[in-house]
């Protein structure tokens, strides 16, 4: 058997490389892969319910003002062209930490933290 498969035979050059295969005749084979799959939407959504409902938080002028600001923030860097996973998860926990932050709990907050929650996992996953 082993001389079989020691055997040079003509024909299709396959070269695997991890999950990769590339099959043809082709004496040099360049391939480039890019992950795509980064789509920060849903916390640039999230951000903007954030500055929607900001006002019925029961926050002060200058908390409110700086928690929108945080949401602006997340906005901006969900949507950058080139919005980097590092930057959004910062700005992602710059906002939640500010809503954790107030201390009165109402229906608006509670669903508020639950649309970052479900955000964050469409995007980073669990």
């Amino acid at each position: 058997m082993s001389d079989y498969l020691n055997r040079t035979r003509p024909g299709d050059y396959y070269s695997s490389n991890g999950t990769n295969i590339v099959a043809g005749s082709q004496g040099k084979v360049e391939q480039y892969n890019h992950n795509h799959a980064f789509d920060p939407r849903a916390l640039r959504e999230f951000a903007a319910l954030v500055q929607q409902l900001a006002p019925t938080y029961g926050l002060g002028p200058t908390e409110q003002a700086e928690l929108v600001h945080e949401a602006e923030v997340l906005d901006e860097e969900a949507s950058s062209e080139t919005a980097e996973p590092g930057r959004v998860r910062t700005a992602y926990s710059n906002v939640m930490g500010r809503l954790t932050e107030i201390g009165v709990a109402s229906a608006a907050l509670t669903t508020t933290l639950q649309q970052g929650q479900q955000a964050y996992t469409a995007v980073f996953g669990g």
